[in-house]
C-alpha cells in the first residue's frame, strides 16, 4: 500500500498510508443479512503485511439504496477486535455525503470492518421487527418473529427513538411468546428496536424498523372555506413553523415566522383584511411542508 489513496480493485475500500513505508494487504470482501438499514451490510476483511503498519486512512463508500432509509450523517465505521467484538471509532471521523465516503485517520491495524450509524451496534439478525402504521394513523403495530427456531435471552427489551439516536425502553419481555405491541405515533417519525441481553451478558439489537406520519395528520388547517380566522393544527404548538399565504396567481400576500401558536394569531389578523377569493397557505417546519388551497367567503 503505497501514499495514495485507492479504491482497491473497486471493491469501495479506500487506504491512503499517510505515514512510513509501503506494506502489502490482502482484502476480502463480503455480504450479510441485515435489514432496514441498520448496517451498509458490506464488510471487508483485510490482513496487512507486516500486521502493525504505518498511520493508515481508512474510507468505505456507500451506495444510498444500502442505508434504506437511515440518515446517513449518522454512519461511522466499526472494527472487530477478537477480545471486545465491534469496536466503534469515534475520533478521526470524517463523513462525507457528497461523495458517500466515511474514512477513518490513523488506524494502524486491521481486520474485520464495516460502516452503521454511530451509537447503535451492529445487528444479530436473528429477530425480525416490522413496524406498520394502522389505518386511523395514529397507532404503530410492531411485530417480530425469530428467524432461528430457538431464540432465547435473560431479557427482551422493545425501544424507541423520535431522532434515531437516542432509544427509550416501551417494554420489557422475558421470551418471544409475546410478538407484537401497539404504540401512539406522537411525532412526525420513530425509530423502533428490540434489544435482547444474552445469557453472557452481551446486549444485541435487531434491525431498525421506521414508521413515517403521514403529512395530513401532521397539519390540519380548518375551516375551510373560512370567513375571518384559521385554525392551524400542528402536533406540536410550540414548533417553530413558517407560514406563507399566496394569491392564486402566486403572488406573496404574507409571511410569518414564530412558534406555531403564535404565527396562527399574527396570520389571523392580516387575513381579515383580505378580500374574499381563493388562496394557497404553506405550512413549513424544520420537518416537513404541507400546501393547502383555502376559500375566503
Amino acid at each position: 500500500m503505497n501514499a495514495s489513496s485507492t479504491n482497491i480493485a473497486g471493491l469501495g475500500l479506500f487506504l491512503n498510508r499517510t505515514t512510513g513505508t509501503d506494506y502489502n494487504v490482502n482484502i476480502d470482501r463480503y455480504h450479510y443479512r441485515a435489514g432496514n438499514g441498520l448496517s451498509i451490510r458490506r464488510g471487508y476483511y483485510i490482513t496487512p503485511t507486516p500486521s502493525t503498519v504505518p498511520n493508515t486512512e481508512l474510507s468505505i463508500n456507500y451506495a444510498g439504496e444500502e442505508l434504506a432509509g437511515y440518515p446517513e450523517t449518522f454512519l461511522t465505521t466499526y472494527r472487530w477486535l477478537a477480545a471486545t467484538g465491534w469496536f466503534q471509532y469515534t475520533t478521526g471521523i470524517n463523513r462525507n455525503t457528497t461523495t458517500n465516503r466515511v474514512s477513518v485517520n490513523g488506524i494502524t491495524g486491521f481486520s474485520y470492518w464495516t460502516l452503521a450509524p454511530d451509537n447503535v451496534l451492529l445487528s444479530q439478525n436473528t429477530i425480525q421487527l416490522q413496524a406498520t402504521l394502522q389505518p386511523n394513523k395514529q397507532n404503530v403495530l410492531l411485530t417480530w418473529k425469530s428467524t432461528e427456531k430457538h431464540c432465547t435471552a435473560k431479557q427482551f427489551f422493545l425501544e424507541r427513538s423520535f431522532d434515531g439516536k437516542t432509544f427509550e425502553t416501551l417494554a420489557t419481555f422475558d421470551n418471544l411468546s409475546t410478538s407484537q405491541y401497539l404504540d401512539l405515533l406522537t411525532q412526525p417519525k420513530a425509530y423502533y428496536r428490540l434489544k435482547w441481553l444474552d445469557f453472557e451478558n452481551n446486549l444485541w439489537y435487531s434491525d431498525i424498523a421506521t414508521v413515517n406520519k403521514p403529512l395530513e395528520e401532521l397539519v390540519k388547517i380548518y375551516p375551510n372555506p373560512f370567513s375571518e380566522k384559521l385554525n392551524i393544527q400542528l402536533i406540536d404548538k410550540q414548533i417553530f413553523t413558517n407560514l406563507f399565504l399566496h394569491d392564486e396567481s402566486g403572488k406573496l400576500l404574507a409571511e410569518v415566522s414564530a412558534p406555531c401558536q403564535e404565527a396562527e394569531v399574527k396570520l389571523n389578523a392580516q387575513l381579515a383584511n383580505l378580500p374574499k377569493g381563493n388562496y394557497i397557505l404553506i405550512v413549513c417546519t424544520n420537518d416537513y411542508q404541507v400546501s393547502q388551497k383555502l376559500v375566503k367567503y
